[in-house]
């Protein structure tokens, strides 16, 4: 009976993820863009969206970068205006997850798969956003805006060093902890306290 219930649970879900692989390349994939968008909603959230990303450059990037970011968002806002009300779809807005600017995401799907040395690529990215904003801190998003104190803003250098390069694997529950680093190229030695 219990081997008749993981059967059908494991059936369920093999239809259910077949349904949501097709759903987000079907909804989220951006063809023109060859994107995936950073969010699925309608129009009107796209230029809300649109609207706090302008607001949040006004507040947080220098000159230069506030007048660059400021136009690339008017004239996104723009281009939103153009499609009806209520169009739903999925959205480009600040491309925060998809591109080659460096997120904690990158950095940890390359190292996950084996590829340290361009994980490691990703995180020296990252780094080079230390103390631009507040000291001791780094960007939200590259290169200098979006807010500086954020969990996830370390998520792409404690992570991809402490799981894979280290390699650190605690299993709290079985008290057991194992070890399997993965040194990037150039590196013969590591060290990590407390």
């Amino acid at each position: 009976m219990f081997a008749e219930l993981l059967f059908e649970l494991a059936s369920q879900y093999t239809e259910k993820s077949k349904s949501l692989l097709y759903k987000i390349n079907h909804d989220f994939w951006n063809e023109q863009e060859e994107l995936y968008a950073d969010f699925y909603g309608t129009r009107e959230q796209a230029l809300q969206t649109t609207k706090g990303a302008i607001e949040q450059v006004l507040i947080q990037a220098d000159t230069a970068v506030r007048q660059s970011q400021v136009a690339k968002y008017e004239a996104m806002y723009k281009q939103f205006e153009s499609y009806p009300k209520g169009t739903q779809k999925g959205w480009l807005t600040n491309r925060n997850w998809v591109i080659r600017i460096a997120t904690g995401v990158q950095a940890m799907s390359e190292a996950a798969y084996g590829r340290i040395d361009e994980s490691m690529a990703y995180v020296k990215d990252i780094v080079k956003t230390f103390g631009q904003t507040l000291p001791g801190s780094i960007n939200e998003m590259m290169p200098d805006y979006g807010c500086p104190a954020q969990a996830w803003t370390i998520y792409g250098i404690a992570t991809p060093l402490i799981r894979y390069v280290f390699g650190i694997h605690p299993e709290s529950y079985k008290k057991t902890i194992t070890f399997s680093p993965q040194l990037p190229t150039g590196w013969d030695q590591i060290s990590i306290s407390d």
